[in-house]
């Protein structure tokens, strides 16, 4: 027996224009949470990062009220508006013209600027490391399947 297509959605499920295209994943490198200064229109990270973002879990701390409670964390339309997200980053990247933070120089007056800079009560001091981005877990591995190379 054939059926005609029903007009209406599958419970649970959005037409196809309506659907919104999946947000990016955050990496939780903690850059965005590092303080930056713009010094003749060119950013610069810090080796301060805001005192909300957890080094252990790369997350904020206080994610839901951060607005209110930290008036120098940006929303993330300033952050992409104000190049302060790394280029690197799922939310800008491939982005045409966008240039992210510098995040390592090897200049002296940068360094003698940086050092001038009042602290912040807001952040806390936190070095800056050449690490590679962590990439997000994927969700667990199928029950069955196995691990490791083709073949084992």
């Amino acid at each position: 027996m054939v059926q005609r297509a029903s007009r209406t959605p599958s419970p649970g499920k959005r037409p196809a224009e309506r659907r919104r295209p999946p947000r990016p994943r955050c990496l939780r490198c903690g850059r965005c949470c590092r303080e930056k200064v713009d010094i003749e229109g060119v950013v610069f990270y810090t080796d301060r990062v805001c005192k909300f973002w957890d080094e252990r879990t790369k997350l904020c701390t206080v994610f839901p009220q951060r607005r209110a409670i930290c008036p120098n964390c940006a929303s993330l339309e300033e952050a992409i508006a104000g190049g302060l997200l790394p280029a690197d980053c799922p939310f800008v990247r491939g982005r045409e013209g966008y240039d992210g933070p510098v995040e390592f120089w090897e200049d002296p007056e940068v360094e003698r600027i940086l050092a001038l800079l009042p602290e912040d009560p807001y952040t806390r001091h936190c070095p800056r490391k050449r690490l590679e981005t962590p990439r997000p877990k994927r969700g667990r591995p199928r029950r069955g399947r196995a691990r490791g190379a083709a073949g084992e």
